[in-house]
């Protein structure tokens, strides 16, 4: 097998950016066999020196040996394809064939460099690494440092404003922490709890659990410039303490994987400085003690919230006057944000490792001073005069009294907790008349400790821009006009509106910057957005602009097609990608951005001719006034009957 390899050096300039090399091989083989009679060697015995010799001293070409010997091999490059770049479908061609055909080398104006880290130090002006969980470590802050390779060509060669993508895939037993994600800002650090950051902004995203338990976290950041450098903070949470059976081991490693493009610059992830991993090491020896999440962490309007807690007495010995202690949601202590109501519909108990349901018993209180109580400061002495909820001896359900909106409830131990045993509570709420983003934390303690879990209501978003594209060009510019007033519906595949959770259709109306946004649409797919002028204005005369035009990003690009009759244009839409479920968002937000409808007007003439200087025949004057609203031409005849000058004979 032979290796050779070429040095190519590419030009300079901003006329190559976008621009496509191609290389291919066309490669012939022969055996000693085949030129054996023209060489007039012995196959055979003859030595490779002998063979060089021959090949050396009449200079063979092989474009001319082919034509006298026929070759045992041929590799023919005929079926290999340039490469080229398609603002649509990416990149196209250049595997037509395997690559021993050839190879295509795509010219870009800009590669993005991704660096990953932990924003928490290990104490030594290094990034942490290791996590101990018996101290309570359970939240990883991270750092994701974004910038431009270099331009050795100059900046006049690229634009300095690109499109970004960031996309964070975490592992199964790390949890991304909704609305902890920010551009930029001043992070503080906060071991063993999460830290924070000041001074950012936030920048949710787009989060989607994958079959294989791991989390992609998904990032699009537009107008970025390529002279800066740019940071994003957010956490996570490490395993689950209340599922001792999959939760974190001591000595686990976890790695964590970004990738970083541009709009041009889509490379595929690889191991280079486009891509980046940090693994963090667990320490832990003994169990956790306390611990509560949500389950699911994020769910419909309303729909029931579920809560997983657990109690664990990690002693070799039993545990004294044992209690487990819930303040349940309310917006008093600033924990949670939510619109109408909700009452408690189910408690269900389960005994692990030793201990028993008859070893305690429920009890609860409507008093709303534990609104804001600490729950770590609550003992059994304190919950003597909470009412009972019965709950069964077998199955462990508690036996729930209709329309209970407790503002605390606790497990008491009527007798000492076993070495090693643990208790799990499944808590159920259901809330009626919420809406999307509503938050509900419950606050779980036990004497001496206390942690939260949220769960959030989904907000699925989609949003952009409808504009006057004045040059026709595909792409949104500052000297193009914002189009006020249009009405946006969200609607299934065959144009019928779809309904919120208040059972009204799911629309907007643009503003003067001609945004739009709209918000609360339920998971599904084969939604598209609908444009259509306000009721005094007419699109008939005008076209939707070219989508996806070369040389625009997603925020200034046209992503919309036009609904037209005979007549003309009535309207425009765009179909939109599904909006997940529940069970596939590992954030609380999901919103589809940059949905954009660029509209083309139709030019009419103005009127040049001065007033003053129009002929004047004595008789009456027909003036054609003609204008362009910002939507609809308006067309007036105006009829002046000259005044006569003089005196009254």
């Amino acid at each position: 097998m032979i290796f050779f390899g070429l040095d190519i050096q590419v030009k300079t300039g901003r006329e190559i950016i976008n621009k496509t090399a191609q290389y291919t091989v066309q490669s012939l083989m022969w055996t000693r066999k085949d030129l054996a009679a023209k060489a007039g060697l012995d196959a055979n015995n003859a030595s490779n020196k002998d063979w060089a010799n021959w090949i050396s001293k009449n200079k063979l070409d092989p474009a001319e040996l082919v034509k006298q010997v026929a070759p045992t091999g041929r590799v023919d490059s005929t079926p290999y394809q340039k490469a080229k770049w398609d603002d649509v479908q990416g990149y196209v061609g250049g595997d037509t064939a395997d690559r021993h055909y050839g190879d295509s080398l795509h010219i870009v104006a800009e590669i993005a460099q991704v660096s990953k880290s932990t924003d928490q130090s290990d104490g030594n002006k290094g990034s942490k690494q290791t996590y101990d969980i018996d101290n309570g470590q359970r939240y990883v802050d991270w750092k994701l440092d974004l910038n431009m390779a270099s331009n050795p060509y100059g900046r006049d060669t690229v634009d300095t404003k690109t499109d970004m993508t960031v996309t964070d895939t975490l592992p199964s037993k790390l949890h991304y922490l909704p609305s902890t994600a920010y551009l930029g800002g001043d992070y503080k650090e906060n071991t063993p709890s999460q830290g924070s950051v000041a001074n950012g902004t936030r920048i949710e995203p787009n989060a989607t659990l994958n079959a294989d338990g791991t989390t992609t976290l998904v990032w699009h950041l537009d107008n970025i410039d390529t002279s800066k450098q740019y940071t994003i903070h957010y956490s996570t949470s490490i395993g689950d303490a209340t599922d001792p059976d999959n939760d974190v081991v001591n000595a686990e490693q976890l790695t964590n994987k970004v990738s970083v493009s541009t709009y041009r610059s889509p490379v595929r992830p690889k191991m280079d400085l486009t891509h980046s991993e940090y693994t963090i090491k667990i320490s832990r020896l003994n169990l956790t003690t306390l611990a509560i999440k949500a389950d699911p962490l994020v769910n419909e309007v309303n729909s029931a919230l579920h809560w997983k807690s657990i109690k664990t007495n990690n002693l070799e010995t039993p545990l004294s006057n044992p209690i487990a202690t819930a303040i349940m949601p309310n917006t008093a202590n600033t924990l949670s944000s939510y619109h109408g109501d909700w009452v408690l519909t189910g408690i269900h108990i389960s005994p692990r490792n030793g201990s028993q349901l008859g070893d305690g018993h429920l009890v609860y209180s409507t008093d709303s001073k534990y609104l804001t109580t600490d729950p770590s400061n609550i003992k059994t002495t304190d919950v003597k005069d909470w009412k009972t909820l019965p709950f069964d001896s077998t199955t462990g359900i508690a036996a729930i009294p209709q329309n209970l909106h407790p503002t605390a409830w606790a497990w008491v131990g009527d007798k000492p907790l076993p070495g090693g045993s643990s208790l799990m509570f499944d808590i159920t709420i259901q809330p009626s008349n919420n809406r999307p983003a509503d938050l509900y934390s419950i606050r779980w303690g036990d004497g001496y400790n206390k942690t939260d879990a949220d769960v959030t209501v989904v907000q699925r978003v989609v949003s952009g821009v409808v504009w006057y594209d004045k040059d026709g060009n595909g792409i949104r510019e500052d000297t193009d006009a914002l189009a006020s007033n249009v009405t946006v519906t969200l609607t299934d595949s065959n144009g019928t509106p779809v309904l919120g959770y208040d059972g009204k259709p799911l629309a907007d109306t643009t503003d003067k910057d001609g945004t739009y946004r709209i918000v609360g649409i339920p998971a599904g797919s084969g939604y598209q957005v609908r444009f259509s002028p306000g009721r005094r204005d007419s699109w008939l005369k005008l076209k939707v602009t070219a989508k996806n035009a070369k040389g625009s990003t997603k925020a200034t690009n046209s992503a919309a097609d036009p609904i037209s009759d005979t007549s003309g244009m009535k309207g425009a839409y765009i179909n939109l990608n599904d909006f997940p479920s529940p069970s596939q968002m590992a954030s609380p937000v999901y919103e589809d951005v940059y949905e954009n409808c660029g509209i083309i007007r139709v030019v009419m003439p103005y009127l040049e001719t001065p007033i003053a200087s129009m002929p004047f025949t004595g008789g009456r004057l027909l003036l054609v006034l003609a204008a362009i609203s910002s939507l609809s031409l308006v067309v007036g005849l105006v009829l002046l009957r000259p005044q006569k000058t003089g005196k009254k004979h």
